[in-house]
């Protein structure tokens, strides 16, 4: 049997013979591996399904992003094998929670252990969590410095310890925030906290019935895609810049301000989403020249005919009191261009 220097791939003790892929050296395919896995991120498991090596390879390679999702069956061994080594896609769901499934101390290890490799979180999604009570809280002490996304469903006694992370150790990696829990969303949008908005391309923030206005706008620079829902937004006046008019690609707002449009064009506006909107009677011209898609939902009607939208390919009108008379003359202008 030949021997192999530290950089090279042992033979399979498990076959009679050597495979000639075997004399590669291991950085060779650590870099057809990695490659493969950045166009590819679900043929992970295939390769370290072939043999034990190039399990011990793919295990090796560093920066590979990995989903980890802790559970009820999750078992902490699991997560210090993920986090050791790659970067993290990590999902804690505890969905259909039963309680013969569930070990409230082998849960909690879960948390602590993945909270002490959070430098290596890639992205999180917290969907649910089992009642408070049933597991520590969690606390975040290293920096987030590879965040790229995070979405936020629950957050049951994490809120102090994540939104602080969060806001303090995020770097420009972080381009994705998706928040369905408004005490986590009043947390962000503190005004110091805005900073962390600067470098996201998408923004979703569901609210229910948020009171007091969010000066957010003017720190959203690269934003592509927004959504919003209950959500109220400063007055500005027309002569405030707001970056993102010129990012944003689609737009979906539900229950929020749309006075900030006003005078205002959207050169790359795709399609926009408009439904029972607040302050319509300001708007008086917005122009969207790439909108192919709108939709737009209010007994107000008559804003509508102040958008301006030369390309529009697709117009959709909810109006709880719409009638032939009062509603089809506000849709001629923009049937030759939908015909």
């Amino acid at each position: 049997m030949p021997s192999y220097g530290s950089h090279m791939l042992p033979c399979d003790k498990t076959r009679q013979s050597c495979h000639k892929a075997h004399h590669i050296p291991v950085e060779i395919f650590s870099e057809i591996f990695l490659y493969t896995l950045q166009g590819d991120p679900h043929s992970q498991r295939g390769f370290m399904l072939v043999c034990r090596h190039w399990y011990d390879i793919v295990l090796s390679i560093p920066g590979i992003h990995s989903q980890l999702r802790i559970g009820l069956l999750t078992r902490k061994k699991d997560v210090e094998r993920f986090g050791r080594r790659w970067l993290l896609n990590l999902t804690i769901d505890t969905g259909g929670l039963r309680d013969e499934d569930f070990d409230p101390v082998e849960f909690s290890a879960c948390l602590i252990a993945a909270a002490e490799v959070a430098s290596k979180w890639r992205s999180l999604t917290l969907l649910s969590l089992p009642p408070p009570g049933t597991y520590n809280d969690l606390q975040v002490v290293h920096p987030l410095l590879h965040l790229e996304s995070f979405k936020l469903c629950e957050l049951g006694n994490f809120l102090n310890a994540l939104i602080t992370a969060i806001t303090t150790t995020v770097t420009p990696r972080l381009t994705v925030m998706e928040v369905f829990h408004l005490d986590a969303a009043m947390h962000l949008v503190q005004p110091a906290h805005l900073k962390i908005f600067s470098s996201l391309t998408t923004l979703k923030l569901y609210c229910r019935r948020v009171q007091n206005p969010v000066d957010i706008l003017p720190f959203l620079h690269k934003l592509e895609i927004f959504e919003a829902h209950h959500l109220s937004l400063t007055i500005y006046p027309p002569g405030v810049e707001l970056p993102l008019t010129q990012a944003l690609r689609s737009m979906h707002l539900k229950c929020v301000s749309i006075q900030w449009m006003e005078g205002r064009t959207f050169p790359a506006l795709e399609a926009c989403s408009i439904i029972l909107p607040q302050h319509s009677d300001a708007i008086r011209s917005v122009y969207m020249p790439s909108c192919s898609i709108l939709k737009y939902g209010s007994n107000n009607l008559g804003t509508l005919e102040h958008f301006h939208c030369p390309r529009l390919g697709e117009l959709e009108v909810e109006c709880g009191q719409w009638r032939k008379w009062r509603g089809l003359p506000l849709c001629i202008p923009f049937l030759p261009l939908s015909a």
